[in-house]
């Protein structure tokens, strides 16, 4: 409930910040979302192979710490 001026302004003032924030939030995510699909487009053979194998590596290191069952 709005009692004075003062905080209407203060409500208003919040969703502008809260709008300033998101929208550079989402500028980022669009720029990096548009740097990867950029970078999977022009993947050389090398590249492709170098991402094989560090997914394999990550895996192997997440499963060789993880708890065995028997």
């Amino acid at each position: 409930m709005v009692v004075d001026g003062r905080q209407a302004t203060a409500d208003g003032n919040r969703f502008v910040m809260w709008q300033a924030i998101w929208g550079k939030i989402t500028f980022y995510l669009n720029f990096y979302q548009d740097f990867i699909i950029q970078q999977w487009n022009n993947m050389t053979p090398m590249k492709y192979g170098s991402l094989l194998i560090c997914i394999a590596i990550f895996g192997f290191l997440l499963m060789k710490s993880g708890t065995r069952r028997v």
